[in-house]
């Protein structure tokens, strides 16, 4: 059995030791903090969406309402699933929302404001408004080519709105496996509304090959995806 030291130094180093185990175990405790209060902020970061709140009970993960423009997002709309859900703009009011189907049609809705020094400015804000996002498509997509443009038309709450929309061809991007040269053509559908202060806007992506099939889902989702009475 060892004797017990009498040095002061050894003392002080017993001391010191001891003092530095407990820094080291304050010092992991503190990062061991830090990091659950960061995983935990990140949950909540992408468990609350501004601009976007359940429709129903707390954890029921079924319809959403934008609160600004009272759109709502239903879980399912046809044969069509809801996917994810984004706010593009910190206060929520430009949200965006990302369903799809299983004949393989990937389909976003868009609603965001058509700011009022825009409408009181301008002849036709939606028109104006069309050609850019039109330009923006097509710079983004050198390989796109328009095959029609003109006029849209949907019927909601028993009223006809007008609208533009536009039909381009380009490389399915989804087939990534294969070389881009190789890739089939996919089909790309824009549509813009407007329902008194928002801009409503649908694009649509599908294989060529299931063209007929896709504008029939189409044509029910828009029908199905009821939008907010005007007077609401």
């Amino acid at each position: 059995m060892g004797a017990l030291s009498t040095r002061p130094e050894d003392h002080g180093d017993q001391k010191q030791a001891g003092m530095i185990s407990f820094f080291s175990f304050t010092r992991g405790f503190r990062v061991l903090v830090a990091a659950v209060s960061t995983c935990l902020l990140i949950s909540c970061i992408y468990s609350e969406i501004p601009g976007l709140r359940p429709l129903g009970p707390e954890g029921s993960d079924e319809s959403y309402v934008h609160e600004f423009s009272n759109f709502v997002f239903p879980k399912k709309v046809g044969h069509f699933l809801r996917l994810d859900m984004h706010n593009n703009d910190r206060h929520g009011r430009d949200v965006s929302v990302e369903y799809n189907s299983d004949t393989g049609i990937m389909l976003t809705v868009q609603v965001y404001p058509a700011w009022r020094s825009t409408l009181e400015v301008r002849k036709d804000p939606l028109e104006e408004h069309f050609q850019g996002v039109m330009g923006t498509v097509l710079r983004n997509s050198p390989d796109a080519q328009l095959i029609s443009e003109g006029p849209a038309r949907v019927t909601q709450n028993g009223k006809s709105y007008s609208g533009k929309m536009a039909v381009m061809t380009m490389q399915d991007f989804r087939a990534k496996s294969k070389p881009s040269r190789k890739r089939p053509k996919g089909i790309s559908d824009l549509r813009l509304f407007r329902l008194g202060e928002y801009f409503i806007k649908y694009r649509m992506a599908y294989s060529e090959a299931i063209r007929g099939k896709a504008e029939k889902e189409i044509k029910g989702f828009m029908i199905s995806l009821k939008w907010p009475s005007e007077e609401g």
